[in-house]
């Protein structure tokens, strides 16, 4: 009884380490990689790497791969293209099948083993042979074999990693190196004996996942044939001392090239801005009591803003307010129409609105219940705008320049990144130009939405979108200008400069006839006195009265220029005196819970609610009414709703 119960007690103390032995011994890994390279007379090498691996069926399920790169950092860090022939793949000894998949840009992988056998568990030993030219780098006094024996890109951790590098002919190892760890160190950790015309190497300790052995012999040059000096366009390495305009070439390429692209961007950018783009002269801005020219609120805000918008109607509408041929009424940010009377001193855009709104002369709720009326005036209003004002006549966006723009600063972004000759950093700008460009757009849509907006909550979130998106863009500008200053500084400075040149020139291109100049000037004019509480910091010898009719007179044009609370804090005390209370307006109230006058109430309640009412009033309420088709009229089918589903086995 006591032996059995010592060696219970012997068993429960042992099962731990007995148990950990297992599950280490089950985790997937590279048990040895060992590599066998002869170098031939022709400088090609032939590598038989034997990889002894450990699968448990969590990543190695059918096989493994092997990644071989395709590019190699030459001496003036330019890539190189190298290529493999993939001669053999066995597996325990017998032949597996493999096949090489080209789809990366940068690497190919040969996968061993098919999609449809699964492998048990165990230890597989694998050997694969192939041959790579070119890899052998030529000097004054030797030739070197400089060779990545097992690449730093494994997911595994590797026990055991050795070389043996069989050198050409009967030459002997003039010098010879190798290194451990992750790509970039300078670790040691490996031992390289003396072994005549064959140099084998060890890492000295097991390898984590991400880590290496590299190992470097050098041999008496001559005994490979070195190249010869590359044909005109060949970009292959040569044994030849290069020319100076060569050398030049090969350090400075990357800087010319960006200095001449830049150079016929800027020029044309300049040459077209000077044509076309350089505005007038503009006139000093004298503050100014009357609208210019005695132009409507409708004609002030569309020349002032180049654009039809909803507020230019909300502007409209004021104005027949305050000449008593309709009435606003307010109830709780509801708004209502009350047609009274169609007055003779109306102008043009205001009989327009008068005509569509109210032809059956009845009230008319700001909702989009009433879509089509409300739409229908807004399009009358923005034809007639725009049979009375061209816009050419005062602006030009100058749009054949920034298209020829535009394709020149592709063609310069093609003709650079093609010179470059690296498919990773290619990529990666495609990939970084379609990712603004998706931006871009996106960044659009969400402007356009928050201003179809049916209240601030939507357009908040379209705005909160849209910052996020701005975010992302700005990181991964970031992330892409760091591996593109790892590659070279020139490459991103070339990027944000040929960017920020032809964003600023895009800007700068629109330009101002010089009526547009003569009448923006009249406009600020206007606009400096509207939002100026005290006139005597505007030197003015003779400004008008302040009285309520010219508070209601003017207010539709301080709406129409932005400036509708400082126009109606301008007039607070006056108001107040007068113990104002407009009958063209029902809001409810004369002082709000602020203590705010009604002057200010009034023009952010017709500038901020009404304005917005408006917008959703001239916003189809079919685009906006929901995502799911209804089913509880009849209408339905089945599987037609929300949830279900299914599933099923492969």
């Amino acid at each position: 009884m006591m032996k059995k119960l010592l060696l219970f007690t012997l068993l429960l103390f042992l099962s731990p380490a007995i148990y950990g032995q297992q599950a280490e011994n089950r985790t997937e890994r590279i048990i040895n990689f060992h590599s066998d390279i002869v170098i031939n007379a022709t400088g090609v090498i032939r590598a038989a790497e034997t990889i002894k691996v450990y699968a448990a069926g969590n990543e190695i399920k059918r096989g493994i791969f092997r990644t071989l790169p395709l590019y190699r950092k030459d001496k003036s860090g330019n890539n190189k293209k190298m290529t493999y022939n993939v001669i053999s793949v066995l597996r325990d000894g017998q032949k597996e099948t493999f096949r090489i998949d080209n789809s990366d840009p940068n690497y190919i992988k040969i996968y061993i083993g098919k999609a449809e056998v699964f492998l048990n568990p165990g230890v597989y030993e694998y050997l694969i042979t192939y041959e790579s030219p070119g890899q052998i780098g030529f000097f004054d006094t030797y030739d070197e074999l400089y060779w990545n024996v097992t690449g730093t890109e494994w997911s595994f951790a590797i026990e055991q990693a050795s070389a043996a590098i069989t050198l050409p002919g009967n030459a002997k190892s003039i010098n010879r190196a190798c290194y451990t760890g992750p790509k970039g160190s300078t670790e040691k950790n490996c031992s390289s004996p003396d072994g005549g015309n064959k140099v084998s190497f060890k890492a000295g300790r097991a390898l984590n996942a991400r880590e290496g052995l590299t190992a470097a012999v050098s041999f008496p040059r001559d005994i490979i044939e070195r190249p010869p000096p590359p044909a005109a366009g060949n970009g292959s390495s040569a044994a030849y001392t290069p020319t100076e305009m060569e050398q030049f070439w090969s350090a400075y390429k990357f800087h010319v090239t960006a200095a001449l692209l830049l150079f016929i961007c800027f020029f044309y950018f300049y040459s077209t801005w000077r044509k076309a783009g350089v505005d007038p002269e503009h006139p000093i801005i004298i503050p100014i009591f009357n609208p210019p020219h005695g132009w409507s609120a409708a004609a002030t805000r569309y020349l002032y803003k180049r654009n039809y918008d909803n507020k230019l109607f909300t502007a409209v509408l004021t104005g027949m307010a305050i000449k008593n041929a309709i009435r606003i009424v307010n109830v709780k940010k509801s708004f209502t129409l009350k047609p009274i009377e169609k007055k003779e001193d109306l102008n043009e855009e205001e009989k327009i609105i008068y005509d569509r709104l109210f032809k059956d002369n009845e009230s008319l709720k700001v909702s989009d219940v009433n879509y089509d009326t409300f739409s229908g005036a807004n399009t009358q209003l923005k034809n007639s705008l725009e049979a009375n004002w061209n816009l050419k006549d005062y602006f030009l966006t100058n749009t054949k320049y920034v298209a020829w723009g535009t394709l020149l600063t592709i063609a310069a972004f093609s003709l650079y990144f093609f010179i470059i000759d690296d498919a990773e950093l290619t990529g990666l700008v495609i990939g970084l130009s379609a990712f603004l460009i998706t931006f871009a757009v996106f960044a659009i849509m969400s402007i356009l939405k928050a201003k179809q907006k049916k209240g601030y909550f939507m357009s908040f979130v379209w705005y909160l979108i849209f910052f996020v998106c701005s975010l992302i863009a700005l990181a991964s500008a970031w992330v892409s200008a760091n591996e593109l200053m790892k590659e070279n500084p020139i490459h991103p400075l070339f990027v944000f400069a040929l960017l920020i040149s032809c964003g600023l020139y895009i800007y700068l291109i629109r330009a101002y006839t010089k009526l547009g100049a003569q009448t923006l000037s009249e406009l600020k004019g206007f606009r400096l006195y509207l939002k100026t509480a005290e006139e005597n910091r505007l030197n003015l010898l003779t400004p008008p009265e302040k009285t309520p009719e010219l508070f209601e007179k003017l207010l539709p044009y301080a709406i129409a220029l932005d400036v509708e609370n400082k126009w109606g804090e301008k007039f607070a005390n006056v108001l107040q005196t007068a113990n104002y209370n407009p009958e063209w307006y029902d809001g409810g109230e004369t002082f709000n819970s602020d203590g705010q006058l009604i002057s200010v109430v009034i023009a952010s309640a017709l500038a901020g609610a009404f304005a917005s009412s408006l917008s959703s009033a001239n916003t189809d309420p079919s685009s906006d009414s929901g995502d799911w088709d209804s089913g509880s009229g009849g209408g339905g089918s089945s599987d037609g709703g929300g949830g279900g589903g299914g599933g099923g086995g492969w």
